[in-house]
């Protein structure tokens, strides 16, 4: 048989083809012929491509694919040629096989570009019974594809709401009906959700919502709550969420209420933090997802009581996981030699110094103990890149059985983990620098007396403070970090405040009754003329240290009360310390 006639028997054997869950099954004899072709066979290369096309397209559904749907067929259908179109037109003119009719049909009817397509309502009224027929076929059967059986009723649907054609979208209604009817006798309920789907945007379109009539409402809300209560019953959560939305969105078009709906969409997912899908093995991590899940439904109906109680549960699930389910990995660190060699040429300097104050004017200005904010967010911007797979997947920071940061888009997620790298680097700085330059000092005299100097001799030195400040230095020399931070960290926060008053950029906000209250600290460094004084480094720095929650935020746990033990020590303690040298070595001269 010659190449021409085995195309011909290829086409044919397809025309004559029964159903099919995937067009493109039919793909593979076309694929093996146009392998085998040679360059005379140019013509018929042609028309096998066309074929090839036809049955590789996927079409989306408007009610499969709600949240993302367009348009049925891809975009680049537009770009097809006049050629390709008409030898479209002839195959759905042809072809006895519904299902290939229905996909020429579809690029004809769904094709946007500059060719012509000659009485595209023709196409549409014959490619509507074909749809409804496909949805018969496919429902049908010990293999029934009940998906394509939605789709093409979708599709009949969509396509007599565009054409306005009311006779035919009543036959396509009943097919959807029949359908529905049988969703628990004959359908499981997991198919009950597309066909009221469908139901609903014709309900919502002004010239067609009469078809849906009081009879087809109370089916509708009949299955509906059919599968609600069994899908309640079987403990599938999923599906019985589903099912309420469902309602919730049927009952808001009808204006019937929904209070008791969308309480029992929140209870739902406060039973799923716990049946968990049936799982054996139950873990408080996706406890606490389900919850969150529910206080975040909770929140968005208003429902302040429930809010409060799932706050309380999802905070215990946290610090259940917390407990059971986390644990601190230690790995040794090997530092390169060329890092250590780095870290001791820095410490050398120090130690050549010869005098107290000196060390501490180096100590405030020092740009090695300072991180540089761009080169942190390249470094940033590469692990991002590298890692694309995970940096796609949302991020979550816990603190103490809350949920305080959550990143989902890209600069969100940048900023998390840059501020976890700068948390990082800054204990790498604390570890091989700070605590041995401390070391070095006390050991040529420093004691907490010579910062009460300091501060005494500081621009913006106010004597209500010296006291405080003496206190909390004494502490800090003795060891007491407990102490020591409870007091410097509020006397930094107050003495940053001064100095910025000092140069009239007021640190109040006026409220209601115009009466002035102090900014909350971390809105009043996020004022852009605070950033500009500061200067990038020196605002980030604090900020992470103090404020932000996905940094340290010590300023904000310790006003609170929750701050972790771990704050007291050494390694955090000495970077007070060396804001405190940076702000008091700092003289900011007032302009007009």
């Amino acid at each position: 048989m010659d190449f021409k006639n085995r195309f011909k028997k290829a086409i044919q054997d397809m025309d004559e083809h029964c159903f099919v869950r995937e067009l493109s099954i039919l793909s593979e004899p076309l694929i093996s012929l146009k392998n085998e072709a040679s360059e005379g066979d140019a013509d018929l290369i042609g028309l096998i491509q066309n074929e090839l096309d036809a049955l590789d397209l996927y079409p989306r559904s408007f009610v499969m694919n709600r949240e993302t749907y367009k348009r049925r067929m891809p975009a680049y259908i537009d770009a097809y040629s006049q050629e390709k179109l008409d030898y479209y037109a002839e195959r759905f003119a042809k072809t006895i096989n519904p299902q290939l009719k229905s996909r020429y049909g579809d690029i004809l009817l769904d094709y946007q570009g500059e060719n012509e397509i000659e009485n595209k309502y023709n196409f549409f009224c014959k490619l509507v019974p074909l749809l409804s027929q496909i949805a018969k076929i496919a429902s049908e059967g010990e293999n029934a594809e009940y998906l394509c059986t939605l789709s093409s009723l979708s599709r009949a649907t969509e396509l007599c709401l565009n054409y306005n054609n009311k006779g035919l979208l009543k036959k396509s209604i009943q097919g959807i009906i029949d359908f529905l009817s049988e969703v628990g006798r004959k359908y499981n309920y997991r198919w009950v959700i597309e066909p009221t789907d469908i139901l609903l945007e014709v309900l919502s379109n002004s010239k067609m919502n009469s078809l849906v009539d009081g009879d087809i409402t109370q089916l509708v809300l009949k299955k509906l709550n059919e599968a609600r209560e069994f899908w309640l019953e079987e403990k599938n959560h999923h599906l019985h969420r589903w099912a309420c939305y469902c309602l919730v969105a049927w009952n808001n078009k009808l204006k019937q209420p929904v209070n008791d709906l969308n309480l029992e969409i929140g209870l739902s997912f406060e039973l799923e933090s716990e049946h968990q899908q049936g799982r054996p093995e139950k873990t408080e991590g996706v406890k606490a997802g389900f919850l969150q899940m529910a206080l975040c439904h909770y929140l968005k109906i208003g429902a302040t009581s429930k809010v409060n109680k799932v706050k309380v549960k999802l905070r215990k699930a946290y610090l259940a996981e917390q407990e059971k389910e986390f644990k601190a990995i230690m790995t040794p660190i090997i530092i390169p030699e060329g890092y250590r060699q780095h870290i001791e040429k820095i410490l050398a300097c120090y130690r050549d110094l010869d005098s107290v104050e000196k060390m501490i004017q180096v100590f405030a200005f020092d740009p090695n103990l300072m991180i540089n904010v761009p080169d942190l967010y390249q470094s940033v911007e590469a692990h991002l890149k590298e890692d694309s797979l995970g940096a796609g997947l949302p991020k979550s920071v816990i603190t103490e059985g809350r949920r305080i940061a959550q990143a989902t888009e890209y600069e969100e997620q940048k900023e998390m983990k840059f501020r976890r790298m700068y948390c990082g680097r800054l204990e790498e700085q604390s570890i091989f620098f700070l605590m041995p330059i401390f070391e070095i000092m006390k050991g040529r005299g420093l004691t907490a007396e010579i910062f009460v100097q300091k501060y005494h001799g500081w621009d913006f030195y106010q004597p209500k403070r010296k006291n405080f400040i003496k206190t909390g230095f004494e502490r800090f020399f003795a060891g007491d970090y407990i102490s020591a931070l409870h007091i410097l960290v509020p006397q930094f926060e107050g003495c940053l405040r001064n100095m910025f008053f000092s140069i009239d950029i007021p640190t109040t906000v006026i409220k209601e009754g115009n009466l002035q209250h102090e900014q909350v600290f971390g809105e009043f460094l996020n004022r852009q003329e605070v950033k500009e004084t500061l200067g990038r480094d020196l605002h980030i720095y604090i900020e992470t240290v103090m404020v932000n929650p996905n940094g340290w935020n010590i300023r904000n746990d310790i006003a609170h009360g929750i701050v972790s033990p771990v704050i007291f020590t050494t390694k955090y303690a000495i970077i007070i310390l060396h804001l405190f040298c940076k702000l008091l070595n700092v003289s900011i001269s007032k302009t007009d």
